[in-house]
């Protein structure tokens, strides 16, 4: 009896790309901000149409302690470290002259680099029904956007590997918190003429999953 083997066909960058994005999409994350710090700062303030600019003292976060949990619908392996873009209301960093509306340090995206499993080749799995829970107390980095207390999203990139091949960086879980904004300035513009004047911290609450 003959037995005949048949090939398959090596799935085209088209496809890949395709599968990337389900596993993209198929990341969800939940975020607890249980507490922050605020700091006092002055910062150029636009106010609308018909009104002036004008030098204000804002209120921006200084630091926040942050728990962020991570889940994937499937296995994937990562390709590079995930990275997890936390940021504040009315992100404009073209407006302080920079590229990235991300605010704060790298600590949470190292703590979750370091809680993923990793392969022999270094790159991090996340595995289907497994979820991933890590704390990290975020700090406003030297350059960067800043942000005062109100709405503030996270959002996950990814970049997936696909029959050994890595797909390119794409977006993955978002996360929107419930609190309100106010009406106050937006990224980065507090960090040229900012002064420290007084600190004030804040519990934060559950957050909602998106």
């Amino acid at each position: 009896m003959a037995v005949v083997l048949i090939a398959s066909r090596p799935r085209s960058a088209v496809e890949r790309a395709a599968v990337a994005d389900d596993l993209a999409a198929g990341i969800s994350v939940g975020v607890d901000v249980q507490a922050t710090d605020l700091l006092a700062a002055r910062a150029i303030a636009d106010f609308g149409v018909g009104a002036e600019v004008r030098l204000v003292l804002v209120r921006i976060v200084d630091e926040m302690a942050v728990e962020l949990r991570i889940d994937a619908a499937t296995d994937v392996t990562l390709a590079s470290p995930i990275v997890a873009c936390l940021f504040g209301p009315d992100p404009a960093p073209d407006d302080a002259g920079l590229s990235d509306r991300c605010w704060g340090d790298e600590r949470l995206a190292l703590a979750l680099d370091a809680a993923l499993p990793a392969d022999e080749a270094g790159r991090r799995h996340m595995v289907a029904g497994f979820p991933v829970t890590v704390r990290a107390l975020v700090r406003r980095g030297e350059v960067g956007c800043d942000y005062p207390p109100g709405v503030w999203r996270l959002q996950l990139r990814v970049d997936p590997v696909v029959d050994g091949v890595a797909a390119g960086e794409r977006s993955a879980g978002a996360w929107r918190s419930r609190r309100r904004s106010s009406p106050t300035i937006g990224c980065g513009s507090s960090r040229s003429g900012g002064t420290a004047a007084s600190r004030a911290r804040s519990t934060g609450n559950r957050a909602s999953r998106s």
